[in-house]
Order: C-alpha cells, then sequence, then structure tokens
C-alpha cells in the first residue's frame, strides 16, 4: 500500500516533520554553544522562531502553528530546554509570532511581510511576558528583547528576507 504524496493532509504532516525536525535540532545545536555566564544563546539567537517564519513565508501557516506548540514542549521533554517559567513564555511568545506572521502573510504583499519577523518577536514578547509574569513592565520587556535577543532579531530579518524570497506563495485565503 502507497499513500499519495499529492494528497494535502500528506504533505501537512510531513511539513510538520519537517519543520519539528528543525525547530528541535536548530535549539539544540544552539544550546551546545558553551555558554558565558550571560543569557542563554536560545534567548540570543531565537532559533525556534526562524521555522515557523519560513513555514508561513513558504505558504503553510497550519504546519507552523502546529510547529509552534509542538516544538517548545518537544524539547523541553527531550533537552530540558526552555527551562522553569520560560516553557509556557516561549510556548506563547511562539504562537503569537506565529500568528501574527500569518496576519502580515495574509494582510501584507509577502514582499513586506518578510521582513517583519523581528516586530512580531517583539510585539509577541510584549503580550506574553506580562501573561507569565505579572507586573512585568512593558518597557523592560522591550528593553531586554532587544539587548539580549538583537542577534536573533537581525537572524529573523535575514531567515525572513531568504524564505520570501522569489517562488514564495501567500496562503490561500481561509488556508
Amino acid at each position: 500500500m502507497t499513500i499519495a504524496l499529492d494528497r494535502p493532509w500528506v504533505r501537512s504532516i510531513a511539513t510538520v516533520t519537517v519543520g519539528l525536525t528543525a525547530a528541535f535540532v536548530l535549539p539544540f545545536l544552539v544550546h551546545l554553544i558553551p555558554a558565558d555566564g550571560g543569557p542563554p544563546h536560545g534567548a540570543r539567537l531565537l532559533p525556534i522562531f526562524y521555522v515557523g517564519l519560513v513555514l508561513v513565508l513558504r505558504g503553510a501557516p497550519v504546519p507552523a502553528l502546529a510547529v509552534a506548540v509542538i516544538a517548545p514542549l518537544l524539547n523541553r521533554f527531550v533537552t530540558g530546554m526552555p527551562a522553569g517559567p520560560m516553557l509556557p513564555t516561549v510556548l506563547i511568545e511562539l504562537v503569537l509570532f506565529t500568528l501574527l506572521v500569518v496576519l502580515a502573510v495574509r494582510y501584507l504583499p509577502v514582499s513586506l511581510a518578510r521582513f517583519l519577523g523581528p516586530v512580531a518577536y517583539l510585539a509577541a514578547t510584549l503580550v506574553a511576558r506580562p501573561i507569565v509574569f505579572p507586573g512585568a513592565e512593558p518597557l523592560a520587556t522591550l528593553s531586554t528583547a532587544l539587548s539580549v535577543g538583537w542577534p536573533g532579531l537581525l537572524m529573523l530579518l535575514a531567515v525572513g528576507a531568504i524564505a520570501g524570497m522569489r517562488g514564495t506563495k501567500a496562503p490561500a485565503p481561509g488556508a
């Protein structure tokens, strides 16, 4: 018995599987970088966010949302990261980030939306941190996200620019 690869559900499962693999491997590799006593390298480079951005820009918003929900849980189960209260924070940030990128691609030209990864991350962080840490000051949250995560913000900009290059298709309405 063979499964037809042209079926949408087969493509979606394959896309989620590849996305989860990347969303597991990238943070794992980043966490292998020796610590220097500062914030974890995952908080600096934001590797778990790259996959959702690529999937949405390549026309797979539903698999991107599935990866956004499952990847932090899978990473925590297998590697113990994100640790402590960062698991719900990363989970909420990743889902909000993915939703914001989906909205950007849906309502803006892809040529513009592909550069909004850093904006989506900062907006998701501004919403997620006070949910997990009540009383978190928005300005302090933004300042920390910028000062710690600036290398990751640049990477999101680069990943979005590359993933959104020619051949990118926006998701169909209602996808």
